[in-house]
């Protein structure tokens, strides 16, 4: 009788172990990759506001460049008028953008 106790400790405890071992297993720990910083190649464009129908033009253009991947970002300045020497305002007729896309 004393041989089937210590028999069925053995075996609590082998079942024990390997139930534990399975249950909380857990995976292996890995380091964060480091994320990858996105490549961007930039494009300044010029949009007139020259021409009869400005605003057409500048849609076309816009279009163009956002069928071969371009995203528009924003105005390179903020202003696009300069004071002259004499206090008047000089315009350039446009504005000077900016369009990224992924490298």
């Amino acid at each position: 009788m004393r041989g089937k106790l210590i028999a069925a400790v053995v075996a609590g405890l082998v079942l024990g172990i390997l139930g534990t071992t399975l249950l909380v297993n857990q995976p292996e720990a890995r380091g964060q990759e480091k994320a990858k910083r996105p490549q961007w190649e930039y494009r300044i464009i010029f949009a007139s506001t020259r021409e009869r129908d400005a605003a057409k033009g500048m849609t076309e253009q816009s279009n163009v460049l956002a069928a071969e991947g371009w995203e528009y970002v924003g105005p390179v300045v903020e202003s696009t008028f300069t004071n002259a020497p004499s206090a008047a305002l000089t315009g350039i007729n446009g504005a000077y953008v900016v369009f990224k896309r992924p490298k």
